[in-house]
């Protein structure tokens, strides 16, 4: 009788549902993709984030806050992903990326629409402008390396894109870098 117990409460152990730990998700206040509103996080990736993990069946928490943290977190094994992030190389020492893209998307460049900035995709004669980006915000390859090799000056840095926009309606010389879909 002892036996059939301690069998039916192995069985009965093996045929429960395992409950998965909840994974830690960090990524950045970036409307409309991933934003907060009453508490709540919302936005096109975001619904595309819950819905792949709710059919895996894994249980996430999804925290908005400021890139560089959110960066600096993954990298030390504070949060188990982070999502919209640009693959960089940089990155990919503390980072796996998955081979599809989740959300494809553009650099784009904002100006006020009475500037004299203009842009026809030579990054050299833009080189006397004041650029704003998000502080560790990835804005591709071309973009980075030509701040990288000193093409165009160091942009100020801010840690959201509300800031970059509200800078960019203060100054005339100031263009403001962000990432839409494509």
């Amino acid at each position: 009788m002892k036996k059939n117990i301690v069998r039916f409460f192995c069985i009965g152990l093996c045929a429960m549902p395992t409950m998965a730990a909840t994974l830690e998700l960090v990524t950045l206040q970036y409307p409309p993709y991933q934003y907060e509103e009453n508490g709540e996080i919302k936005g096109f990736v975001v619904d595309i984030v819950k819905e792949a993990f709710r059919r895996l069946q894994q249980p996430i928490k999804i925290t908005l806050m400021p890139w560089t943290r959110s960066i600096k977190m993954i990298e030390d094994g504070a949060a188990d992903a982070i999502f919209t992030a640009y693959k960089t190389s940089e990155r990919e020492l503390f980072a796996d990326y998955s081979k599809e893209v989740l959300m494809p998307q553009a650099v784009s460049l904002f100006v006020l629409k009475d500037s004299t900035i203009k842009f026809d995709g030579d990054l050299y004669k833009l080189a006397n402008y004041n650029f704003g980006v998000v502080s560790k915000v990835s804005y591709g390859d071309v973009f980075d390396n030509a701040v990288k090799s000193k093409i165009i000056k160091t942009p100020d840095t801010t840690h959201t894109g509300e800031k970059n926009i509200e800078k960019l309606l203060a100054g005339p010389d100031y263009a403001s870098c962000s990432i839409i879909s494509v």
